[in-house]
C-alpha cells in the first residue's frame, strides 16, 4: 500500500512502471513504482484530483478540483516529471478526464449540483498546453465519463 492522500484516481505510463495518482486535497500527484509502489517523486498541483494519460505516455493531465476553473486543467510532462502548462476551464469544478486514443483531444467533466458541461480540449502537440475547443451541455453532475471509439 501507498498513503497518497484521500480519493486517488490513477494512470499507468506506456512503459506500464510508473502509477501517477493526484489525491484530492493532498495538492500532490505522487508518482509511484507499480512494481512495489514505492515513491518516485511528488508533483505540486493545487487540488490534484483528475486522471489521465496520452497515450504515448509523455504526458500526464490532472484537474485542478478546488480551484474554481484557474488552472482548471493541468499539464505535467512525464519525463522530467514538472508542470508544463496549465489552462483555466470556462466552468468551475473541473473533475474527471477522458482522452481519445492518441490523445489529440482532452475531455473534462464539471461537476457540482447545478453543473452541466463537459468541456472540449484540443492536445495534438505533447509538449503544448490544451487548448480550449468548446463546451457540450450534458445531465445534471456529470462525474466520471469515458472515450470509446
Amino acid at each position: 500500500r501507498a498513503m497518497v492522500g484521500k480519493d486517488p484516481h490513477l494512470s499507468l505510463t506506456k512503459r506500464n512502471d510508473l502509477l501517477y495518482v493526484p489525491a484530492q486535497n493532498s495538492n500532490i500527484v505522487s508518482v509511484l513504482q507499480r512494481s512495489d509502489l514505492s515513491p518516485v517523486t511528488a508533483i505540486s498541483v493545487p487540488g490534484a484530483h483528475g486522471a489521465g494519460m496520452r497515450d504515448d505516455g509523455e504526458v500526464f493531465y490532472t484537474t485542478n478540483l478546488a480551484g474554481g476553473g484557474s488552472d482548471g486543467l493541468v499539464a505535467i510532462d512525464t519525463e522530467s516529471n514538472s508542470v508544463v502548462g496549465a489552462v483555466n476551464t470556462p466552468f468551475a469544478v473541473p473533475h474527471n478526464i477522458a482522452l481519445t486514443p492518441k490523445g489529440a483531444k482532452i475531455y473534462v467533466t464539471h461537476s457540482g449540483p447545478t453543473a452541466d458541461k463537459v468541456s472540449i480540449y484540443s492536445a495534438e502537440d505533447s509538449a503544448a498546453t490544451p487548448e480550449l475547443l468548446g463546451s457540450v451541455t450534458v445531465g445534471l453532475n456529470p462525474f466520471g465519463l469515458a472515450y470509446v471509439p
